[in-house]
């Protein structure tokens, strides 16, 4: 599903489809780490934030601790640019948006994350989740490591965005529609109500698809046209590579009748 999202449809990656309803999944560590397959273990060496990187304050500083995390390996060292260009790297993929596309490089839509409100249902999930995050890599067994305090950092941050959106649901400051993100139990309780209201409403299961679906629907769209553009690349060069062939032939025809 990570590695082909646009093969699955909507309803096909639903959640208590996937994993069931209220199931509790046991955590697990990846294989490879089991087996001690990377050389030099699977503590992380460096922990980055995303949201800080596009930050136009304290973007350029994430990207010095990304360089010098590849300049402490003696593989990628020889590699990196000096540090007078860090800052000029990081304006140009992230202020001009050049080279790879990002997170900001979305396709067009109306609505922009800002639009988007969780149902305090889920704002309650996540701010559990953070708080479990907070107690594990605070405790004694990680506190001694600058990754594991810098987990704590940018989970506290978090956490305290997540709780004054919280805040603002519940005080009724956040006022949600049918474009947010509800939860299942915020989401039934909308279509009882709906059913209650109006003499023959929709079915359960029939409701209008969300307009956050959006996002994903362009981005379907976009891959499909990207696989006919290679297909047809392919055709050209198959048909070019046909007429060489032929012309191969043709000359190596005409020089055994010349012998």
């Amino acid at each position: 599903m990570l590695m082909m999202p646009f093969h699955f449809k909507r309803e096909e990656l639903d959640s208590n489809l996937v994993v069931g309803p209220h199931t509790v999944v046991a955590p697990s560590y990846d294989p490879h780490c089991e087996r001690r397959d990377i050389s030099r273990g699977c503590l992380p060496v460096a922990v980055i934030s995303a949201e800080k990187l596009l930050d136009l304050n304290e973007g350029p500083a994430e990207t010095a601790a990304i360089a010098n995390v590849l300049l402490s390996s003696a593989k990628m060292s020889p590699y990196v640019v000096d540090a007078e260009a860090w800052d000029c790297i990081w304006a140009e993929l992230i202020v001009h948006r050049k080279g790879a596309r990002t997170v900001v490089d979305r396709p067009n839509t109306p609505y922009t994350e800002a639009d988007y409100n969780f149902s305090s249902e889920m704002l309650d999930a996540m701010i559990t989740e953070l708080d479990r995050l907070i107690t594990k890599y605070s405790s004694s067994e990680w506190s001694s490591l600058g990754t594991a305090n810098r987990i704590v950092d940018l989970v506290s941050w978090h956490r305290g965005l997540t709780q004054a959106e919280l805040d603002e649901m519940n005080s009724g400051r956040r006022k949600l529609s049918a474009k947010d993100f509800l939860g299942p139990t915020e989401r039934e309780k909308r279509r009882l109500a709906s059913l209650a209201n109006h003499e023959g409403g929709p079915a359960p299961g029939n409701a209008p698809n969300s307009p956050n679906t959006g996002y994903f629907d362009a981005m379907a769209r976009e891959r499909i046209a990207l696989k006919r553009r290679k297909a047809r690349k392919a055709q050209r060069q198959r048909k070019a590579q046909r007429k060489d062939d032929r012309r191969a032939e043709r000359t190596l025809t005409l020089l055994r009748r010349d012998e």
